[in-house]
């Protein structure tokens, strides 16, 4: 800055006025440019934060020189708000603050240093809960709504005890390993911006499990610098610390057994197989659900519980197995909810699905680039932005994933994005499309000038007409597909990466094709029963000497053989005969002859049938066993002979499911003659059939069907009324009582036959 001033020989004394003015004023000419920066600066100041505390939230107030523009969103790892503020700048304010409040953990100021002109506020929680934003005046008014149920206060906060654990006489090693006593050196500090998942993964060098007042417990975890992490509780006795970009020593995969305490945790687990990749699990299993709380402190995890009402284990129960065993256990069990993806959300209009972290976002008329800068912090994805990408957004949303957030404003301005491993380019929408027309058409005329080469291609197990129909489908127009039927091989000519690609179609369809044995069994049960009791008697009126008496008058019973009753059982097994004479005394005599007659017969039988059958997966076999039955048959005077079948048959087509399970439409007959019954001395045939459609199990045996037949009766012969006399009656009638049963059963077990893979040489 120079003034320029004109004096006048021995007149200095009058300058006096005119230089005291130009001080005052200024006495400088600043440019218009700067000026203007110098008064945009001033504008946007943050002079001050304070935190202040009522019954139902707490308030954060961050003051301005005039109202700020800023942009909002809400960190799940770690648990935070973090506020950024383009174009301003901070005066007098702590880099660090910790108010005085169990639900504001501290505050983070920062200038900063890759944008000029930009400052972040984190504001960091202990518990999550709600929030919002609002202006008053020049004043950002950020208020956090504290729960209906407060929880109850940690015993120590969580940096005490990470100092306080870290102490050698605190360890707690239930394996029967010391606690080691050597001082571990303090982690250096990490800013929230480092939190992402690229780098080398970080070390969990301890794990360790702390009792607390009133049967309060705590997990504690820590690890060389800060990561990110995410609690999972799959059932109600298991809380999982999923923790990002971390490694578990071997010396720290071993269980804390903690069955002996009087706390809710029975085990820690620290979890880490060559599946999960850089996710490190910790899971602890309680012996009941109580409530916890998560709180990550700069490299300590710190897992609370609160007390259990289930009785410690005594020393005989507290048994357990090996910790090798229960590793080979717990990862068995968790692995698979270790390695799986966050929670999906599908788009109701696109039909896409969003994995990311979900994150809470609040704009206000923001720089669609400072959008792009939170998405990079919040993925650990690396972000490339076009020079002609512009644009403002203003939005307000809650718990949505990052990447659904990213599809959003992406497509409210009209941008494309293209993902290449870990990098995300975005670039004006009709830039990615003119990028990707170019590549195609640069793709095309390499293949065009490429040249054609021929390969001959031996099909083994499919036949080559049903595989060239596929191959049609991934040559060039360039390409000929052709086939020779008599060596099943096909003829290809294409330049050489469609051929490629036809060689990796044919590896998936020319496959060996399995096969299945089917196994049916058919139980023919036979149970008869019957019981039946006969009587015979009769009577006679013989003079003494064996004659018929003077004058020719007798009595005698009326039927064959003087029997006056005659019912006898039929194929009588047993009798008893009783003959009484001279019951009449004088000169003539009565002669009485009786037989009681009685049959009880049992018969029990049973026909196992078992046909057995091997085909292919979805192929039809048939297996028949029987004789022809010839029957004469007469048309218009001409005498034939005709055959009816009466076999055992089994006809099924099975298909094997990607589950290894079989399907099947079965059916199945046993016909067989009947000589009981026949038509012009042709007997009759007995037919039994079941056809239905099942799926089964491998190696599993089912019944598919089942018939019952029940025959039970009960026939009476009697002489009218006298039959009717009690307990006499039984001297003139027969009883029979039958009972039969029928039972027919049909099995069946399909199996599959893997044959065993040979290598040609």
């Amino acid at each position: 800055m120079n003034c320029l001033i004109k004096t006048c020989r021995g007149n200095y004394w009058l300058l006096l006025p005119l230089i005291l003015l130009l001080v005052t004023t200024g006495c400088a000419t600043t440019k218009p440019g700067e000026a203007e920066a110098e008064s945009a600066a001033s504008e946007s100041v943050i002079h001050e934060i304070t935190v202040s505390e009522e019954q139902t939230a707490v308030f954060v107030t961050v003051k301005g020189s005039q109202p700020l523009s800023y942009s909002a969103i809400k960190h799940l790892f770690p648990l935070g708000v973090v506020l950024y503020f383009p174009g301003t700048s901070l005066e007098g304010i702590q880099e660090t603050y910790a108010p005085e409040s169990r639900m504001i953990n501290s505050i983070v100021a920062s200038q900063r240093t890759e944008e000029e002109g930009s400052s972040r506020i984190q504001i960091n929680l202990n518990d999550d809960v709600q929030y919002e934003v609002s202006q008053e005046g020049n004043d950002l008014l950020v208020q956090f709504t504290k729960p209906t149920a407060e929880e109850p206060a940690a015993g120590v906060s969580a940096t005490a005890a990470l100092a306080e654990t870290s102490k050698p006489e605190a360890a707690l090693a239930e394996t029967g390993d010391p606690a080691s006593t050597e001082p571990e050196e303090e982690p250096a500090a990490v800013a929230a911006e480092d939190l992402a998942t690229g780098g080398e993964p970080a070390l969990v060098k301890r794990v360790d499990f702390l009792m607390m007042e009133q049967g309060k417990s705590r997990v504690i975890v820590q690890t060389t610098r800060k990561v990110m992490y995410e609690t999972l509780r799959p059932s109600p006795k298991r809380v999982l610390l999923k923790l990002f970009n971390a490694k578990i020593p071997r010396f720290e995969k071993r269980p804390l057994i903690t069955t002996r305490f009087k706390s809710a945790v029975d085990r820690v687990v620290p979890v880490q197989t060559a599946q999960m990749g850089d996710i490190a699990l910790i899971a602890i299993e309680l012996r009941e659900e109580v409530p916890y709380r998560v709180e990550q402190q700069d490299t300590g995890f710190f897992v609370d519980f609160e007390p259990s009402t289930v009785a410690p284990r005594p020393m005989a129960d507290a048994a357990m197995p090996k910790w090798q065993q229960v590793m080979r256990e717990t990862e068995a069990v968790l692995t698979e909810a270790a390695a799986a993806p966050s929670e999906e959300v599908v788009s109701g209009e696109t039909g896409k699905v969003y994995t990311g972290q979900k994150i809470s976002l609040d704009f206000q008329d923001a720089d669609i680039r400072n959008v792009f800068r939170i998405l990079h912090e919040i993925s650990g994805k690396n972000f490339i932005i076009g020079s002609d990408v512009k644009g403002k957004v203003t939005l307000k949303l809650d718990q949505v994933p990052w990447d659904q957030v990213l599809d959003l404003v992406t497509r409210m301005n009209k941008l494309g994005v293209s993902v290449e491993g870990n990098i995300v380019r975005i670039a004006p929408h009709a830039v990615i499309e003119a990028e990707k027309a170019a590549e195609r058409k640069t793709k095309q005329a390499e293949q065009e000038a490429a040249p054609l080469v021929t390969e001959y291609i031996p099909i083994n197990y499919a036949t080559a007409s049903a595989v060239q129909a596929h191959l049609n489908e991934v040559k060039t127009d360039r390409g000929r597909v052709t086939v020779d039927e008599r060596t099943n091989m096909i003829i290809m000519t294409d330049v050489q990466d469609a051929i490629q690609r036809a060689g990796e179609v044919i590896k998936k369809l020319d496959v060996v094709t399995r096969q299945v044995i089917i196994e049916a069994r058919i139980v023919e049960a036979r149970a008869d029963f019957s019981r039946e009791f006969g009587i015979q008697w009769g009577f006679n009126q013989l003079t003494p000497d064996g004659r018929d008496p003077e004058g020719g008058y007798s009595f005698s019973g009326g039927l064959a053989n003087n029997m006056a009753v005659n019912l006898p059982a039929a194929s009588a097994t047993g009798a008893l005969d009783f003959m009484f004479a001279r019951l009449g005394g004088g000169s003539t005599q009565f002669k009485i002859d009786a037989s009681l007659q009685a049959m009880e017969s049992r018969g029990v039988g049973k026909i196992i049938s078992s046909p057995k059958v091997l085909t292919l997966d979805n192929k039809a076999a048939i297996i028949k066993q029987g004789t022809q039955i010839p029957y004469q048959t007469s048309d218009e005077g001409t005498v034939a002979v005709t055959f009816q079948d009466a076999v055992l048959s089994l006809e099924v087509t099975p298909h094997i499911t990607m589950d290894n399970r079989i399907s099947m439409l079965v059916n199945i007959t046993k016909d067989a003659p009947d000589t009981g019954i026949s038509v012009l001395g042709q007997p009759a045939i007995s037919k039994k059939e079941v056809t239905t459609e099942l799926l089964v199990n491998n190696g599993d045996t089912v019944v598919i069907g089942g018939i019952i037949a029940e025959d039970e009766g009960t026939s009476e012969s009697s002489i009218p009324g006298l039959g009717k006399i009690p307990v006499l009656g039984w001297l003139f009638k027969n009883r029979l009582k039958t009972d039969s049963r029928k039972e027919l059963l049909v099995f069946i077990t399909p199996t599959i036959v893997d044959l065993e893979e040979v290598s040609l040489k």
